[in-house]
């Protein structure tokens, strides 16, 4: 089954679901299917560290973020910046203090992770 970013829909709908949870399952697919048509993305940054792209859905321009397992999205309207260059500056802007802020959130998910797995 394709992934979708999420979980796995066999696991998250069950194997065995029958009918309904085979007719579920085709919905959740359609609707995936339905977003990734609708959100496109119109511009990626060059970046040494992480992959920063933005995309356009809906009236608002989602700054994205994204480095090992972690992901930084801001949305911001479209009526709010004057063109796709003043968003692709701000998210060059931001670039520093997320990149900072991916540091404090692999230390805060490695601190955490290791207090839940510990007996």
């Amino acid at each position: 089954m394709p992934d979708f970013g999420g979980p796995d829909l066999a696991q998250a709908f069950g194997e065995s679901g029958g009918v309904v949870g085979s007719h579920l399952r085709l919905q959740v697919l359609l609707f995936c299917a339905y977003l990734r048509s609708r959100m496109r993305t119109v511009s990626e940054i060059p970046h040494p560290l992480m992959r920063i792209h933005i995309t356009s859905w809906n009236g608002k321009f989602a700054l994205r973020f994204e480095l090992d397992r972690y992901e930084q999205v801001f949305k911001v309207a479209e009526d709010d910046v004057s063109s796709l260059e003043e968003a692709e500056r701000l998210a060059e802007a931001l670039s520093e203090e997320v990149l900072l802020r991916f540091v404090a959130m692999r230390g805060d998910f490695g601190k955490t992770y290791k207090a839940v797995r510990q007996p």
